[in-house]
């Protein structure tokens, strides 16, 4: 069976770079996998955010291919890929666990934290500190099938563009949630409709 060994690579997708990839990929003319020779899962490892991270990877029978994914990720490596207005009053690191399902021409990537590691120096219902649990799932669209257009019927996916639902927290009077549908120019997006809803769903 055909593999492929990575040995200190970099890719660099629509998300932040992962480096320092190693492992080992096994492929036909009908599947890829991080499967070994003897059957079991291998994983890929790498940096990704800023701590370390791995990953296995399966062909589907529907013909896609899904990933899971676990690491540890910095908030100062996360600054400097999403630099946004109140990252300066957030430190620390957590643990994550995601996965991602590409398709043709589309994908659907979710991702969730307990932020256990992570200050956040902000009021309520934001605020946290390090050893405090705060629940934190994003999830990312391309596709009309996802779940996450399940969920939101009412959200219409631009040409080549994407949607993003983020919530926070999961204590009554302490959550935030947000969801973007955005729109792609060029090799950039612009965010085409935005709710951030406090104690309520977004949708």
């Amino acid at each position: 069976r055909p593999h492929h060994r990575f040995w200190a690579h970099s890719i660099d997708p629509d998300l932040p770079p992962v480096t320092q990839l190693n492992g080992r990929l096994d492929f036909s003319e009908t599947d890829i996998s991080t499967r070994g020779a003897g059957g079991q899962f291998q994983f890929l490892t790498g940096q990704f955010l800023g701590g370390p991270g791995s990953a296995s990877l399966q062909s589907r029978p529907d013909g896609a291919i899904g990933i899971s994914a676990q690491g540890t990720a910095g908030v100062a490596a996360l600054r400097q890929f999403a630099n946004l207005p109140f990252m300066d009053r957030v430190s620390g690191s957590a643990s994550w666990r995601g996965n991602l399902t590409i398709r043709k021409r589309s994908f659907e990537l979710s991702a969730d934290s307990n932020l256990q590691g992570v200050t956040i120096d902000l009021p309520a219902p934001l605020g946290k500190t390090a050893p405090e649990p705060m629940l934190l799932r994003i999830e990312r669209a391309a596709t009309v099938d996802a779940d996450l257009f399940k969920r939101f019927p009412g959200l219409r996916l631009q040409p080549r563009g994407d949607a993003i639902a983020v919530s926070l927290g999961n204590v009554p009077g302490r959550t935030v949630n947000a969801l973007l549908v955005r729109r792609a120019e060029g090799k950039a997006y612009s965010v085409d409709r935005g709710i951030v809803a406090l104690n309520e769903a977004a949708g």
